[in-house]
């Protein structure tokens, strides 16, 4: 185990989220390239390598280690001590967060706390202060159903969150008996919550430059959930 985890530590060290991969389609769609005609910069298998840490789909964690390191952009580090302010603290967490959905899109083997907190030598004081914040950052998927029922759950890490946004929907006359309605919550990760949250106050060329709060005003209930529904789904909330 301690060889597998060294192996995976040394490949997020080289870990390039933007180098090319091989067009999807192709028989090795999906692979490492180069970024010239072949494969020449898929991760080489066999004894010590990091393919040998396991052939199974879920463990093989193909991560690029080809390009120079001029040539990539490093992901920002996680401070190993626990940094004096609130505000340092959150943007270490954020960039953890960042960090961790683009290695779980490369291998499932990054749905666990273990492994991310070893593999990315991270400070003790993450693991005392965010478990429960990442361990729902990670979790898979859910149902519109099952976000509906958590509702009524205390689950760490999570807070409840509104589909249809209650801010522009209270000021434009909707009453809080249908903006606190039970089909109107689900509890959702706090990192996902924060990021939703954002996303409907950042002004979008989608919406004509307007924050998606701002091209809520005046719409209906229908249009405002639809919004609210995609926004879950972009986030990876809800399953799709």
């Amino acid at each position: 185990m301690e060889t597998k985890l060294q192996a995976l530590r040394d490949a997020v060290k080289r870990y390039d989220p933007n180098q090319p991969r091989v067009p999807a389609g192709n028989p090795e769609g999906g692979q490492w390239t180069d970024g010239g005609g072949g494969t020449g910069g898929r991760l080489p298998s066999g004894p010590g390598t990091l393919l040998d840490v396991d052939d199974s789909p879920s463990e093989r964690v193909r991560l690029a280690a080809n390009k120079p390191r001029n040539q990539r952009r490093d992901f920002p580090r996680i401070p190993r001590r626990r940094p004096r302010t609130e505000k340092e603290r959150n943007r270490a967490l954020r960039n953890l967060t960042k960090l961790v959905d683009q290695l779980i899109q490369e291998d499932e083997v990054f749905r666990s706390i273990e492994v991310i907190l070893d593999v990315l030598d991270v400070g003790d004081w993450v693991l005392r202060e965010y478990r429960e914040v990442l361990q729902t950052h990670i979790n898979p998927t859910k149902t519109l159903e099952e976000l509906h029922e958590d509702v009524f759950k205390t689950i760490p890490g999570t807070q409840v969150h509104h589909i249809v946004e209650q801010g522009s929907a209270y000021q434009d006359g909707f009453p809080r008996s249908a903006i606190d309605a039970s089909d109107n919550l689900v509890r959702i990760p706090i990192v996902r919550h924060e990021e939703i949250t954002g996303w409907f106050n950042t002004r979008n060329p989608r919406f004509g430059g307007r924050k998606p709060r701002e091209y809520l005003r005046g719409r209906t209930w229908e249009e405002r959930r639809k919004l609210g529904i995609e926004a879950l789904m972009k986030f990876e909330v809800l399953k799709r």
